[in-house]
């Protein structure tokens, strides 16, 4: 297998492959481009093309900040609605904290993703993509006093303050496009500008810089991608 080199035009941002590519099935993910500057302010159009295989293709969008540190779907995913306060401190090691107020908070259900505390978050969410996380959410009680428990299956991995803002965050998959083989067509799919806090499985995520892409196939017959570009949506 070959890592297909790309082509960065700056002013228009332009990504190409330069080769096909083989991708066949593997139980790891094959990647098909070194890591590729992104500006998330501004939609993209990724176009590809493919021959042979069957099943289903996935290309995912890998996504990294400036210190190319990978950010996954629960650094900024999460429930808008619950940012509340710690009351008292939460410590490193406990297995429980107290919040202000968690009445807004989903149940926590790991099926669905939403066992997941963020620690240091802002109201604007200005804190995304926020590495300060810690799992899973136990549950989630009001206390006589009005106040809320939170309990967590494992020791909590750092200590925050009494007064820091925790927001929960959900678990979830990655930016994709999924297409049907085997197919003679052209695909293209829309990646939409950051948004702010998810879960938007169509649009980049915030804090973005850089993108690498990676494939599977379902199928035993092994597809080629015979070109794929990544380009900055026109200006409408």
């Amino acid at each position: 297998m070959k890592i297909l080199l790309f082509a960065a035009v700056c002013a228009a941002m332009v990504s190409l492959s330069a080769e096909e590519i083989t991708i066949s099935k593997a139980k790891n993910l094959q990647p098909i481009s070194q890591k590729i500057p992104v500006d998330v302010s501004k939609d993209y159009v990724f176009t590809f093309g493919t021959k042979g295989g069957g099943g289903k293709l996935h290309v995912y969008f890998f996504q990294f900040n400036d210190a190319q540190r990978r950010i996954g779907s629960h650094h900024v995913w999460g429930n808008a609605d619950s940012v509340t306060e710690l009351v008292g401190p939460a410590i490193r090691g406990a297995n429980e904290f107290v919040v202000k107020d968690a009445s807004k908070w989903k149940k926590p259900m790991p099926q669905a993703g939403t066992n997941i505390v963020a620690f240091d978050a802002k109201a604007d969410g200005s804190d995304l993509p926020n590495f300060k996380i810690d799992y899973y959410i136990k549950d989630v009680t009001q206390l006589a006093d009005g106040t809320w428990k939170v309990e967590m299956k494992t020791p909590l991995r750092r200590s925050s303050p009494a007064g820091t803002l925790v927001r929960q965050h959900y678990d979830g998959g990655h930016l994709s496009v999924t297409v049907s083989l085997p197919s003679d067509k052209t695909f293209t799919a829309t990646i939409k500008a950051a948004k702010g806090l998810g879960p938007y499985l169509d649009a980049w995520w915030p804090g973005v810089k850089l993108v690498q892409l990676y494939a599977q196939t379902s199928d035993d017959t092994p597809v080629t991608i015979t070109q794929w570009t990544l380009k900055e949506a026109a200006a409408k």
